[in-house]
């Protein structure tokens, strides 16, 4: 039990207790016997009380329950009645004689400014500047001294120093002898790793970061910060994506009725009108070459080139061998691969679309849709021919965009 206060003030007195006794893994039966002895013997009433509402005197309390409640063979108490009031100070004096008549095994170590308490002890030393002056039983000292209290007996061996070596010669102590035999290697029979200690001390960061509001708000706030910006600047899918579109089918998509069925003509507009509005703007060119140059100049940030006699070479196709015979049937997409962002978001704003349309569309004309998922091929600039760039693998796909 150290002079300062050294409790987690976040946690309430009953939390408290309970979470030193987890970390000295006590059987929780002769816990709650010792802490009901102790709460009651200590005056301590309001056991949800927060310890950091509580008193310095009720802190203090705290802390020596805290110090005796594994029921410890070493006691270390540093000034333990410092303001304490005189009947609470008288009944852990009680309590430490008692208990140490019942265990031998017992040692209970206290410093304090009073002498006149030291006169309950078993053993009595007195130190001044790192030295000890004298250590025997307290009526041994002041038999020594010809004094009637410790008080006495501490003022004489502070100011008169002839007194300092004559008194511990004769208690028989000597300060400077040192242990003898091997030195004992002690083991802990505490199993650090044991699940209701990691669920203690996590139990207690919680409680302190609740109470906390200060640490709270530094735990949430940057994260949350950054996630906002993450969607406002990286994660914000582009506002302004132009998109070309060249179908050299020549069918002019805003007259057509708009109606998904297996005949050979529109079906390349029924992919077009897949593409949401309001993802992207697209516009037509009925160039190719014109589509290119714009895309590569940047003024657009790709374009979909859908061949001639398209919907004729796609509805032909009834197995996997039939995709070779014919390019007429495959979409090309050309992006602009400068911006990743907006690469990446066109890519699968695209590849989304043309699932949609085939999903839409070969149930009606009794196809398996799987057969087509793989009928958009995004190009590469140079080497149009020979050189394709197939990136329709759905795990290249990001995921932070919410189409």
């Amino acid at each position: 039990m150290p002079q300062e206060i050294s409790l987690p003030m976040a946690m309430s007195i009953k939390e408290t207790v309970t979470f030193f006794a987890n970390i000295s893994q006590m059987d929780m039966t002769i816990f709650k016997e010792r802490y009901e002895m102790l709460m009651g013997m200590l005056e301590l009433k309001s056991e949800n009380t927060l310890i950091d509402d509580l008193s310095g005197g009720e802190k203090r309390r705290v802390s020596f329950i805290v110090a005796l409640i594994h029921n410890p063979q070493l006691l270390i108490l540093d000034e333990p009645s410092a303001g304490l009031d005189v009947v609470i100070v008288q009944k852990i004096w009680d309590f430490m004689r008692e208990s140490v008549k019942l265990d031998s095994n017992l040692t209970i170590l206290m410093t304090t400014h009073y002498p006149h308490e030291a006169e309950k002890a078993d053993i009595c030393g007195f130190m001044r500047n790192g030295k000890l002056l004298a250590a025997n039983s307290p009526k041994k000292i002041m038999e020594i001294l010809n004094v009637q209290n410790l008080d006495e007996a501490s003022l004489r061996l502070c100011y008169n120093r002839n007194v300092d070596s004559d008194v511990c010669t004769q208690t028989g102590y000597n300060v400077t002898d040192k242990l003898d035999g091997d030195n004992q290697i002690y083991d802990s029979k505490r199993n650090v790793l044991e699940l209701r200690t990691i669920k203690a001390l996590i139990r207690k960061k919680v409680l302190w970061t609740n109470q906390s509001k200060s640490i709270l708000l530094a735990t949430l706030l940057p994260p949350f910060y950054l996630f906002i910006l993450l969607i406002f600047t990286i994660g914000r899918p582009p506002q302004d994506l132009k998109l070309g579109i060249v179908n050299d089918e020549n069918i002019d998509c805003n007259n057509l009725n708009i109606d998904y069925n297996c005949q050979n003509e529109g079906i390349s507009c029924f992919f077009i009108n897949t593409i949401p509005d309001n993802k992207a703007q697209k516009i037509t060119y009925k160039s190719f070459h014109k589509a290119s140059n714009d895309s590569q100049k940047g003024i657009i940030g790709g374009f979909v080139h859908i061949p001639s006699n398209y919907s004729t070479e796609l509805l032909k196709i009834q197995n996997i061998l039939d995709f070779g015979e014919s390019n007429n049937s495959h979409i090309s997409v050309y992006l602009d691969h400068s911006d990743i962002h907006r690469y990446k978001f066109a890519n699968m704003l695209i590849y989304k679309a043309y699932e949609d349309f085939i999903d839409k569309l070969m149930p009606k004309c009794d196809k398996k849709p799987a057969l087509f998922k793989s009928n958009v091929i995004f190009r590469s600039y140079k080497n149009d021919s020979e050189q394709l760039n197939f990136e329709i693998d759905r795990s290249t796909m990001p995921a932070v965009y919410l189409l």
